[in-house]
């Protein structure tokens, strides 16, 4: 992205799904595509970044940098919102959003205003825009917000009616730089940074997941069994889509619709020590989303 720079002044696991999402082994990344599920665009995806919209970033970046150590990036100002990325030991990154220049374009006011605080959307870099807006379309997906006007940044996105509960943003552009936060930005607390590891998106349908994820958007297949698909791009990005056990927890936070974040799954050394964490029956430690802006933690 780019404009102006400016400163930022015990749960219970149900069901063997549930089970297979939990266990959060480490994967190489696989290569080639599962069942020979074409990539229409002919290129190659990256998943840059998952991004949280919440009225302000300050409690987000007190989350996301001071209690698990994420490096900054850079942060600006553009029409509707105020955005800014850090940076995780893994090298997978985190945007957070606040509402700015609302008169401008107040597309993250409604979103708000709707839906609250959580997760915005996710963005898969590519080398041709043109081409992946082609692939999306040819397999039913509409591309709205298409905007070729900044020739450092182009970007298009799939609605999340479309897209399994999250926007989608599908961007051509450089890599951000790291820059020096703005006095007074909180510090990391923590000894090091955390690794952001995996993201796990509820779905009512896997096969819905990889008609998108997988057979425009590239995922390479490293791990599936019934209920479960991850998949990685090149780079840190993985994300793993769950149908949730009838009657779980995960099967009421999806609720009616077809897919929602389910959480994130960082890795630290010594979770412990940050607020708001509950232990599961298994010791797993969560922050809940009602404690963390709608997004759920999970620390190991």
């Amino acid at each position: 992205m780019a404009e102006w720079r400016v400163g930022v002044v015990g749960r219970r696991v149900t069901g063997a799904r549930d089970r297979r999402a939990l266990a959060g082994g480490r994967v190489a990344f696989a290569g080639g595509h599962d069942d020979g599920v074409p990539n229409p665009s002919r290129q190659q995806p990256i998943m840059d970044h998952v991004s949280l919209a919440a009225e302000s970033t300050i409690p987000l970046l007190d989350r996301y940098r001071g209690d698990l150590g994420g490096v900054w990036i850079d942060d600006a100002i553009a029409p509707g919102m105020h955005w800014l990325q850090v940076r995780y030991a893994n090298g997978m990154k985190v945007e957070m959003l606040e509402p700015a220049r609302v008169d401008a374009f107040p597309f993250l006011r409604r979103y708000l205003d709707q839906l609250g605080a959580g997760p915005h959307h996710y963005t898969f870099k590519v080398a041709d825009l043109t081409a992946m807006i082609e692939a999306l379309e040819t397999n039913g997906y509409t591309v709205t917000g298409v905007n070729r006007d900044d020739p450092n940044w182009q970007e298009g996105f799939v609605r999340p009616k479309e897209a399994l509960g999250i926007v989608v943003q599908v961007a051509a552009g450089p890599d951000e730089t790291e820059h020096v936060p703005p006095a007074g930005t909180v510090e990391p607390r923590c000894e090091r940074p955390a690794q952001l590891a995996r993201i796990v998106h509820l779905v009512r349908s896997i096969a819905e997941a990889r008609r998108l994820f997988v057979g425009v958007l590239g995922g390479q297949v490293i791990d599936r069994s019934a209920g479960w698909l991850e998949l990685a791009w090149p780079g840190p990005g993985r994300i793993g889509f769950m149908e949730p056990e009838p009657g779980s927890r995960w099967d009421a936070w999806l609720g009616a619709r077809p897919g929602r974040l389910g959480w994130l799954d960082f890795s630290l050394v010594d979770p412990d020590p940050i607020g708001d964490v509950e232990h599961d029956k298994l010791g797993q430690a969560w922050i809940p989303a009602e404690h963390n802006h709608g997004v759920w933690l999970r620390l190991r």
